[in-house]
């Protein structure tokens, strides 16, 4: 991690940006430009968008990503997209050229940290099975109990994938931060949003890697907090809740050696959290 200084960027989840309603969406926007606007003049290096950008109304999710994507073209620096099971009302083709992505999971380093973006809709309803394996893994989770339906599951390639890029990260000493749609902890959301369907499994991988400090979520609009076996499992409040909570929906990370510090932009401090040495 950065030594001199600290790296510092942007968080926005849960836009569900709509087109419905004419003035609520030119609020919104708006509201969305003078967010990204702000961290950038605090310094964000980088943005994250975790996922659920649109609000998936089937005629009009198209519309909703043109017009929610604009605030985000004029940041003057890197935004990395997680794909959420709203924004799947677009075709995943469609969806990813739209966000920029050669594929829905993906790592990136910034500041000497690695950042693992996950795809915790690959195996759902709302995509083909890319493997057998997967196929099978979606008719269990859809038989069984507490199942929802809107959510999805890490596949079995992604988790070849994940434990790759961890093992290496390790051998680098290189911290990883996890950035996921869906949380993947049961203490950090309720019944009703619900969970990364086989978040027990990506919780073993995460746990056996020492180099993984922590995971972001978004999906449980509230937002929610856990940590266990030294890893900080966060999830963000909605941006699209801006004004029902003590936030407004726009958050910035600062990262230093030993800690992470997320806090609004008006000022409020949402988590301050001691990170184990690599």
């Amino acid at each position: 991690m950065e030594h001199a200084g600290a790296l510092r960027f942007g968080i926005v989840t849960d836009v569900h940006f709509q087109t419905e309603d004419p003035r609520a969406a030119h609020r919104d926007e708006a509201d969305l430009r003078h967010c990204l606007e702000d961290l950038g003049r605090r310094g964000a290096r980088f943005l994250v968008q975790l996922g659920d950008l649109i609000k998936g109304t089937p005629e009009h999710a198209p519309e909703e990503l043109r017009q929610a994507l604009g605030p985000f073209r004029e940041f003057r620096g890197p935004v990395r997209h997680v794909i959420g099971n709203h924004c799947l009302q677009v075709p995943a083709a469609v969806l990813q050229q739209a966000f920029g992505l050669r594929h829905p999971w993906y790592s990136f380093t910034e500041g000497g940290v690695l950042f693992l973006v996950l795809d915790g809709m690959e195996v759902s309803l709302l995509r083909e099975p890319g493997t057998e394996e997967d196929r099978a893994m979606l008719e269990h989770f859809r038989k069984t109990p507490g199942y929802q339906p809107w959510c999805g599951a890490v596949g079995s390639r992604q988790k070849a994938w994940l434990q790759k890029e961890l093992r290496l990260a390790g051998e680098q000493r290189m911290p990883a931060f996890v950035l996921s749609h869906l949380p993947l902890h049961p203490a950090t959301t309720d019944e009703r949003h619900g969970i990364l369907w086989n978040h027990g499994d990506i919780r073993d991988i995460l746990a056996a890697a020492p180099a993984v400090k922590a995971c972001i979520s978004g999906h449980y609009h509230p937002g929610g907090y856990s940590a266990e076996g030294g890893i900080h499992y966060i999830v963000l409040p909605a941006f699209f809740a801006r004004g029902t909570q003590s936030d407004d929906g726009c958050f910035m990370a600062e990262l230093r050696k030993r800690r992470l510090v997320v806090s609004s932009t008006g000022g409020s401090i949402f988590h301050d959290v001691e990170l184990d040495e690599p």
